[in-house]
């Protein structure tokens, strides 16, 4: 049968058990198309007007398309999304390929997932004809003709009928709620059939058949949907229950005496609120309004409030962002596993995103769920993830909760590091290659034992501790050739070449330790400025709530602590790529643009430092400035070190 005639309850999955070879394709489903959005202009600025859904919000690895000194950036085009806009995608995507094969939804849906997502392919076969070649012909099974009166979800009370997963049956005073699947007629208790699709959910299984093991029937979205809205409704029909219970149960565990204490303090209340308390002097009426607490009760309650020490508070309102952050987290777990259906379209969500794993990446930071989705590229040259980082070019992201990192390894935002440089520098500091470093700038191989031995006095004459040989420090030769005593006189080429093999040594291991003590310093400030600024924010909170000042008012602060961190850290790998920029290359510029980035980092610190909590709001427009100063040149520091990179300027050491 033509597969234009099938329709969503006429699936059966004779072939279940086959597996579409998926050909590796750098295509991705979300790139921009030429229809939906103009070409990009001479002048690097991108007319988007037209973008279809899935490229609304997008965003720039490097803010703009060309550098001053005429760069091309060849910036990759993203989009920040959560599984749940992913979700919408997908929904629409299933809508939009049904609107081509008139199948209807569910038999899209599975189709998509038969074919691993590979819409292209699937259209190709179906335009083709060579649908049967790949095992996908789904034979019509001979239906009864179903009455739309009749439900999925029923009462059974036929005790000749039996659940054949848990072998129960129902009577007339205990009826069984079987369930059926719109596309055949194996009934089962629905308890079972829910447990059935959890255990199915669990094991991320997303081509679900009937539990009949005869039958071959596929359950549709909407079969789906339908015993899903069952369970949850009779979910909250037992909440309700158990809550009319426990308010029964309260209502009839109240005395006489609480009903009467109750009433005579909801009077009280009423007549304090009928009185004009402003009126009335503090002195009169100062027993009436707190007639419970001496002053030096309240003084105590007060000093206590004030010098709150617990360390558990401190850190809640240091990590307010991270725990608000968290709870969204949580709540949106919790909507995800919800029910059946949500717990199944998480899994056809991100059952999509691991077959196109190229085009999108999950946040690296603990505890965040959101991902990012790889669009294009703003260039002519470089259609690929692989061609961006062979120019040395760093794609960095970031997610929809503010998390900057790179796209191609994963780590935090590195730039204007290359990915391939800072791999080498993270390596060169944690193992022991400088070490080796520094054994060839200071000491020298014993040449019977190869031992390396270091100089630790004047003496030339040099004994080996481990095998006794006699040499001098000078040539390396045999200590008994020099009559001279301690002038060597005997000239050996290779002496010569292990000599500049050790100053080339030292001078490689002074340029390292130059830009690693640069780097490791501004690591350290980095992490002075979290400490301090945790502290500063800590107690701006607290008067912030005691002076009524909006959060708004006070954003400012949070935005200018967010400018000083990254600044500081892409300072940070400034030094790392300097030591890979050769020495014979001109550097005069990113010098220049690092050195006054450096100061104006330090502006902005030691704004934070001096200023007196007290003074922070009147400070606002200063700290604004600062902030903004400090953009500016990291924007420069950024084409700087680009228009370098581009250049291939940089090499391994």
């Amino acid at each position: 049968m033509p597969l234009s005639k099938l329709g969503d309850n006429e699936l059966s999955s004779d072939s279940t058990d086959f597996e579409y070879e998926e050909e590796d394709s750098d295509n991705c489903d979300f790139e921009l198309e030429d229809e939906d959005s103009e070409d990009i202009t001479s002048n690097g600025e991108e007319q988007l007007s037209n973008r279809n859904d899935e490229t609304l919000g997008v965003s720039y690895t490097f803010p703009v398309s060309h550098t001053k000194m005429n760069t091309k950036t060849h910036r990759m085009i993203y989009k920040s999304v959560s599984l749940e806009d992913m979700e919408i995608l997908l929904d629409k995507k299933v809508t939009a390929l049904n609107s081509v094969l008139q199948l209807g939804n569910n038999t899209c849906l599975i189709l998509l997932v038969k074919y691993k997502w590979n819409q292209d392919k699937l259209l190709e076969d179906y335009t083709n004809g060579n649908i049967t070649n790949y095992g996908l012909v789904m034979e019509l099974q001979k239906q009864e003709q179903r009455r739309s009166n009749i439900p999925l979800i029923k009462e059974v009370r036929d005790p000749k009928f039996t659940c054949h997963i848990c072998f129960d049956n129902p009577s007339e005073g205990r009826p069984l709620t079987v369930f059926t699947l719109s596309s055949c007629d194996h009934p089962f208790c629905v308890d079972c059939y829910i447990n059935y699709l959890k255990e199915a959910n669990k094991d991320n299984k997303l081509l679900l058949r009937c539990p009949e093991p005869t039958c071959k029937q596929l359950i549709t979205m909407s079969d789906l949907q339908k015993i899903s809205n069952f369970e949850w409704d009779r979910k909250n029909q037992e909440k309700l229950r158990e809550e009319q219970k426990c308010i029964s149960a309260e209502q009839q565990s109240i005395t006489e005496e609480e009903i009467k204490t109750r009433y005579q303090g909801d009077k009280l209340s009423s007549k304090l609120h009928d009185l004009n308390l402003d009126d009335i002097s503090d002195s009169e009426d100062e027993d009436l309004i707190y007639p419970s607490h001496s002053e030096e009760e309240t003084d105590k309650a007060k000093c206590d409030t004030d010098n709150h020490s617990d360390p558990d508070f401190d850190t809640a309102i240091t990590n307010f962002q991270q725990q608000i952050m968290e709870k969204e987290r949580t709540e949106r777990e919790h909507e995800r596993n919800k029910t059946i259906a949500s717990k199944y379209k998480l899994n056809l969500t991100e059952n999509y995103c691991s077959a196109h794993y190229k085009y999108f990446k999950n946040c690296p930071i603990p505890n965040c769920d959101s991902m990012v989705m790889q669009v294009g590229f703003d260039s002519d040259k470089v259609g690929t993830l692989s061609e961006f980082v062979e120019r040395k070019l760093v794609p960095t992201v970031v997610c929809t909760h503010k998390h900057r990192f790179c796209f191609n390894c994963l780590q935090e935002d590195h730039s204007p590091c290359p990915c391939s440089l800072a791999k080498e520098w993270e390596k060169k500091c944690k193992d022991d290659t400088e070490t080796c470093h520094w054994l060839a700038a200071n000491t020298k191989d014993c040449p019977h034992c190869s031992t390396p031995i270091e100089k630790n006095g004047g003496c030339n004459h040099m004994i080996c501790f481990k095998c006794g040989f006699a040499f001098c420090w000078n040539c390396l030769q045999k200590w008994s050739l020099h009559y001279n005593d301690f002038n060597c006189t005997v000239y050996v080429g290779d002496a010569d070449d292990a000599k500049k093999d050790q100053d080339k040594n030292k001078k490689l291991l002074r340029r390292y330790m130059f830009y690693f003590e640069l780097f490791d310093n501004q690591k350290r400030s980095l992490d002075a400025d979290k400490k301090l600024l945790r502290k500063f924010e800590n107690n701006l909170r607290k008067i912030q709530e005691r002076c009524g000042v909006s959060w708004i008012e006070a954003l400012f602060y949070r935005e200018s602590m967010d400018i000083l961190f990254r600044a500081r850290h892409e300072l940070m790998w400034t030094y790392a790529t300097m030591y890979y920029i050769g020495t014979k290359n001109s550097c005069e510029l990113a010098n220049a643009a690092q050195q006054l980035f450096s100061r104006n980092i330090e502006k902005l610190s030691r704004l934070f430092l001096d200023t007196k909590i007290e003074m922070i709001f009147k400070q606002r427009n200063k700290f604004l400035n600062y902030a903004n100063l400090v953009e500016e040149t990291r924007e420069l520091l950024e084409e700087t070190f680009l228009d370098y990179i581009s250049k291939d300027q940089t090499k391994l050491i």
